[in-house]
């Protein structure tokens, strides 16, 4: 037998007992099983029971092999489990065909799914009056439903067996090729019977593609078991089939899932990266919008964006101090207020129309560019000058929709100038009283010497000597007056030896009808041995400006002290000149402004230059001013220290002091303007 199974093309695997056969059912693939019914040990049906009991092999082909010619031998058999029965005096051929018959079963396609049909279903075609009907008739009371047809007139109806009872080889291979080519019956156990006892009419009817042949002979018993068997075989093909159809398609449900599961992750991928994408630009548009935001709260001018309501939309610090205000919500209640709380007007003082502001302008569409107006508050007095540009806003459609404004603090700026013209003013009213006091110089001379020679002829005229020496006395005083009024403008350009004593007394006689004026004590503690080597008028100068500050500074019926010592400072000898007043002292918080052209605290009063002008000139001459200064106690005041060196440092012929001063006052505001322009 295993040559013929080799010879077939069979791969044989052997055991020597039924134990070892199920060992090596565990362990190997198998695709049919040929078992002997007596084995060492267990016998073969109960293999094919164990083997069926396998979850691997549950549905593999199973062949019984016996030597018994006993009808109940098969019988056993086939309740077993076993899918064909095969006594082992029959040819090799039998055994083929009943193997082929088995394996060529496991290929078909299944049935339908179960709950398409209530039970089993079986087609007898000409077998009424037949054993076979018999067989069948027990079936049918156990449930299998049960069809007679003839072959002329075959159904098309789903059956799990067809039986057909067949005459001659030509008929059969007919009828056989008929049932094949119905698509609906190819899966189906289709088995042969007739009266023939010949063994090679089961080969025929296998070769023909039947999956076995019932000889009529076999009695109704074995007849009904081997329909059962094909019964049982047919729906564990069916079991086996649908599983591999469930299995397949979990597969390929799995698969899509898989590609879906793909697709998502890819598509989730796209998001993240967009969303990636999509924060990055966030972050950097959010970056942009917070540079400029600083930047446009960084600009020292004022930058207003309003609608075209008049709302602000967005406002920068330096318009919030420059208008007065802390938020944006009290800027736009004072510009809704224009004409009764605030109001502008030009530099010459005229009224200006709020509908006529910069601001009213632009949201109009009109631009405005560099209009100079002021503007006051009404409810605090606050006013500053301005320099007002506006434009209005459009979008890409050319529709306008906002309108911004810059204003720049001009107040300053307008004070600098009108200081600096009256400062100009003040060196041609200088130089002009300096011409009239050189061209008075001459007669006044000539006066004078007439009044000598007027003396000799009136020795003995008491009254007209008396008359003579008052006038002679008041023309001295006026040629005094002329000589300091030169010596203010017209200076050499060497250091000479220099009296502070006699140029205290000097600045003294200047300022006498002011301290009369303001019921002012001067006390002069001087040290006439202090001679250096300087430029008289400008220590002059800076005698007047110092004395003028402290008068100005004291209460009436005050005193003023002018003290000049002698006295070595850092190892250098020179003149100590200091001017001390009981005023009400300087702020603290204006130390810092207080040597800065047009810092002043006079108000009105002051040009803000007087102490500017003293330390260049005590910084042209090498020397220090310090001051000390009390604002609260009985024993408020300031008191001003200069130090001149007796010896100046070499100095070169330089320029008129004047000259000089008006230069670096004009550098000094170009740097301002500069800054401010920045």
């Amino acid at each position: 037998m295993r040559n013929g199974l080799e010879s077939a093309g069979y791969e044989v695997i052997a055991a020597e007992s039924g134990e070892r056969g199920l060992s090596v059912a565990q362990s190997l693939p198998v695709d049919a099983f040929i078992v002997d019914n007596v084995l060492p040990g267990i016998d073969g049906a109960s293999v094919v029971r164990r083997l069926r009991q396998q979850v691997r092999h549950r549905r593999t082909p199973s062949l019984l092999l016996t030597a018994s010619d006993d009808p109940a031998q098969e019988l056993i058999a086939l309740e077993a489990g076993a899918d064909a029965f095969v006594r082992k005096n029959e040819s090799i051929e039998v055994l083929l065909a009943r193997l082929e018959a088995v394996l060529r079963s496991v290929g078909a396609p299944a049935g339908p799914e179960p709950g398409e049909k209530q039970a089993p279903a079986i087609l007898l075609i000409d077998a009424r009056g037949t054993p076979v009907e018999q067989a069948a008739r027990v079936l049918s009371e156990e449930g299998v439903n049960v069809v007679h047809v003839s072959a002329a007139s075959l159904p098309e109806c789903d059956f799990d067996c067809i039986i057909a009872n067949v005459g001659d080889t030509r008929s059969s291979v007919d009828l056989v090729h008929r049932l094949r080519a119905l698509s609906r019956t190819r899966q189906v156990r289709v088995i042969l019977s007739g009266p023939s006892d010949d063994r090679s009419q089961l080969v025929d009817a296998i070769a023909l593609g039947a999956d076995d042949y019932l000889s009529w002979s076999l009695g109704e018993a074995v007849m009904t078991a081997r329909l059962r068997a094909q019964l049982r075989r047919k729906q564990l093909e069916d079991e086996n089939e649908r599983a591999r159809d469930n299995l397949l398609r979990h597969s390929m449900e799995l698969e899509a899932e898989r590609r879906m599961a793909e697709a998502r992750s890819a598509v989730a991928e796209e998001l993240r990266i967009a969303r990636d994408l999509a924060e990055e630009k966030a972050r950097e548009a959010a970056d942009l919008l917070a540079r400029n935001e600083a930047v446009f709260r960084s600009i020292a001018e004022g930058l207003l964006i309003l609608d075209l309501d008049g709302t602000p939309v967005q406002v920068n610090d330096a318009a919030l101090s420059i208008f007065g205000v802390s938020t944006p919500d009290q800027l736009e209640r004072l510009l809704r207020s224009a004409g009764t709380v605030c109001e502008m007007r030009t530099l010459v003082g005229k009224l200006v129309p709020p509908d006529e502001w910069p601001l009213a302008l632009a949201v109009g569409g009109n631009i405005v560019t560099a209009v100079e107006l002021v503007f006051s508050r009404r409810d605090n007095g606050r006013s500053f000058t301005g320099s007002f540009t506006a434009v209005p806003v459009s979008n890409a459609e050319g529709h306008r929709i906002l309108a911004a404004l810059t204003v720049r603090d001009i107040t300053a700026q307008k004070r600098s100038e009108d200081v600096l013209r009256r400062t100009e003013q003040l060196a041609v009213t200088g130089r002009l009283a300096a011409s009239i006091a050189h061209e008075i110089n001459n007669p006044l001379s000539s006066v004078m010497n007439l009044l000598y020679l007027l003396r000799t002829p009136l020795e003995h005229d008491e009254a007209g000597s008396r008359y003579l020496a008052a006038a002679q006395k008041e023309l001295q005083r006026v040629a005094d007056i002329t000589r300091q009024t030169l010596a203010f403008y017209r200076e050499s350009n060497k250091p000479v030896e220099v009296d502070m004593c006699a140029l205290a007394r000097e600045v003294e006689d200047l300022f006498a009808s002011k301290l009369r004026a303001s019921k002012i004590r001067l006390q002069l503690d001087l040290d006439c041995n202090a001679r250096p080597r300087a430029f008289a008028g400008e220590l002059r100068q800076v005698m007047s400006n110092l004395l003028a500050n402290a008068i100005d500074a004291s209460p009436p019926g005050s005193s003023v002290r002018l003290r000049v010592r002698k006295e070595l400072s850092r190892g250098m000898p020179g003149v100590r000149l200091s001017i001390a007043d009981h005023g009400p002292g300087i702020p603290r918080s204006f130390y810092a402004e207080l040597f800065k052209p047009f810092a002043s605290l006079k108000g009105g009063r002051g040009t803000g230059l007087g102490l500017w002008v003293t330390q260049s000139v005590i910084a042209r001459h090498n020397g220090r001013i310090r001051f000390r200064s009390t604002t609260q106690g009985p024993g408020t005041g300031t008191v001003f220290s200069v130090f001149i060196p007796l010896e100046p440092a070499t100095t070169p012929d330089r320029p008129d002091t004047m000259s000089m001063l008006f230069r670096e006052l004009g550098e000094e505001l170009l740097t301002r303007r500069t800054s401010r322009d920045a």
